[in-house]
């Protein structure tokens, strides 16, 4: 084998499958798309780590990990069928993965070799480096046995090192079952090298998206199983309602200008939501609202509680810029409706003018909620005060 039998698939996009609606860029914002991976990263880690926090390490590994195999098996086959990858050796397998790695990691932060006695391939600087050792695992493990089983059963996957456990990268081998494990530190000599992927920024972008969104419902779906739908909305939903409050905070704060009206507020939204590649009608109805109806969307096909999920990250987001607005979604296909559509307004004022704290005092659940969700108490003492309210409030 040389280094030429090794093909770079670079801009080789095929037949429409899954993948397709992600890497057509027509329409979307550059600077928008960058900030939505931000978010789904955020929400992908934390979204992991609230499942650990109820149900432990082994059990949450053991919840998501049959959604990522099945996830993974049509991602590899999706790849393959793109790159035009036929062979069914450790180099089909190294050039796959790698190419699923700039979801998170740029193209001068990896690097293949395919060597005498198998593939390895090399990671650093990951979007997800700051993510507990679980997450990993429960992700590149999956992803890397799924692809060994269909790409070739005579190969398995090992990881021998993880940034999220302290190593300066993260490093990934394929080898025939018949090897002995010690070849993982030695597989022998390189035969080639695996080129790199010039793929333009936002193809990039896109691949990032459709992985982070894939994450996340593979999480929302194992925490579904566990605990429940009316649960998992309740703590996933406070969770990404918090991490977008701290995005919306963060633009204000990095842009003094910044309008704060229904029209940019609804603009900015509308930009996020078109990374997710969707399909829809965005309209300015006065100075204080604005609504989308989405006619596609990549979400559509994941679990309801993802895109509550989604709903509350946007009303943080909203929130964190003007606590004046709201957003919300009155339609969601996920849900089984014929189309999507939300709406960005300003909160009605109470009836009796009366201030926030007084108004809201018959409802001291309400109360808490607000509480933590804009920053006044920690987590732990929202959940003591929790505990104590379901136990003396009926």
């Amino acid at each position: 084998m040389t280094d030429r039998e090794i093909r770079n698939p670079q801009n080789e996009l095929r037949s429409a499958t899954y993948l397709d609606m992600y890497f057509d860029e027509r329409g979307k914002d550059i600077t928008a798309a960058d900030l939505m991976i931000d978010a789904l990263v955020r929400l992908d880690i934390s979204s992991f780590d609230e499942l650990v926090k109820l149900s432990g390490k082994l059990d949450s590994i053991a919840a998501v990990k049959p959604y990522r195999r099945m996830d993974m098996q049509h991602v590899n086959l999706d790849l393959r069928n793109k790159l035009s990858i036929k062979s069914n050796g450790p180099d089909a397998m190294v050039t796959t993965y790698l190419f699923a790695g700039l979801h998170s990691v740029t193209k001068e932060n990896m690097s293949g070799e395919i060597k005498e006695k198998g593939g390895v391939g090399i990671f650093k600087d990951c979007l997800y480096k700051d993510a507990s050792p679980e997450f990993c695992l429960s992700i590149s493990h999956a992803f890397t046995e799924a692809l060994a089983d269909l790409v070739n059963p005579d190969y398995e996957s090992y990881w021998t090192h993880h940034q999220s456990s302290g190593d300066p990268f993260c490093r990934f081998v394929f080898k025939r079952k018949s090897e002995p494990i010690s070849v993982l530190e030695d597989l022998g000599e390189t035969i080639a090298i695996v080129p790199k992927f010039d793929l333009p920024k936002e193809n990039i972008q896109a691949l990032s998206i459709m992985t982070g969104a894939v994450f996340l419902n593979e999480n929302t779906r194992g925490f579904v199983d566990l605990h429940g739908s009316e649960k998992t909305v309740e703590v996933l939903g406070l969770n990404a309602e918090r991490i977008g409050k701290r995005i919306g905070e963060k633009l204000v704060k990095g842009n003094p200008p910044l309008s704060r009206d229904a029209d940019s507020i609804g603009r900015l939204i509308h930009s996020l939501e078109k990374s997710l590649a969707q399909r829809d009608a965005f309209d300015i109805i006065s100075k204080d609202e604005c609504t989308c109806e989405v006619t596609d969307c990549t979400q559509q096909q994941f679990v309801p509680e993802q895109c509550k999920q989604l709903e509350s990250l946007f009303n943080g987001i909203v929130h964190g810029i003007n606590p004046a607005y709201e957003f919300a979604y009155d339609r969601m296909m996920s849900k089984g409706d014929a189309t999507c559509h939300w709406v960005v307004k300003k909160k009605a004022e109470p009836s009796n003018q009366k201030p926030k704290e007084e108004a809201l005092s018959h409802d001291p659940f309400k109360r808490l909620t607000n509480r933590f969700v804009d920053g006044e108490i920690t987590e732990e003492e929202y959940e003591k005060k929790l505990a104590i309210l379901k136990k003396h409030v009926k």
